[in-house]
């Protein structure tokens, strides 16, 4: 099998800008500041990605929230590269969010178990994503553009909403 390195180092990239702009749009609607950014780490393999991202909290928040966010990055790659091939219904997906299979870092793995709701947790970030997926479409293009997105300096249209 022949693999095409700069497919998959794209496929990478985009798939790390959706994940961090999934954390990204449940911050900004929770009104949490924030801070996003992907990098270049080394060349893509069946084992290691090419790219990896992180969105820093600049505000505090619940462990509720924390857990949402956590959960929303794994969404975010979801709804943007297997949604239409594995259903737009959360029930339709439940085990592909499963923490020991999902594609969850430590640091995302440590936040959703800091609270109990787990369920709870993931089906709000659900709900969050999907009523605002125009805005992680504009930053996931931000990201993939410029690298970094920041709380104040989203793309146009963007509108914080707390709940």
């Amino acid at each position: 099998m022949v693999i095409d390195e700069k497919k998959m180092e794209e496929r990478d990239k985009r798939r790390s800008a959706y994940h961090e702009a999934g954390h990204a749009v449940v911050c900004e609607h929770f009104g949490i500041l924030w801070e996003a950014s992907i990098r270049h780490v080394g060349k893509p393999t069946w084992e290691a990605k090419a790219y990896r991202g992180q969105v820093r909290f600049l505000s505090d928040t619940t462990p509720f929230r924390r857990s949402v966010i956590a959960y929303a990055g794994v969404m975010a790659e979801y709804i943007e590269f297997d949604e239409d091939e594995n259903g737009s219904d959360l029930d339709d997906c439940y085990d592909y969010f499963d923490l020991e299979l999902g594609n969850y870092s430590d640091t995302d793995r440590a936040f959703i178990t800091s609270h109990p709701a787990q369920n709870r947790s993931m089906k709000t970030a659900w709900g969050i994503l999907q009523k605002r997926k125009e805005l992680l479409d504009r930053i996931a293009s931000k990201l993939l553009k410029s690298w970094y997105v920041k709380h104040d300096n989203l793309p146009s249209g963007s509108s914080r909403r707390s709940s």
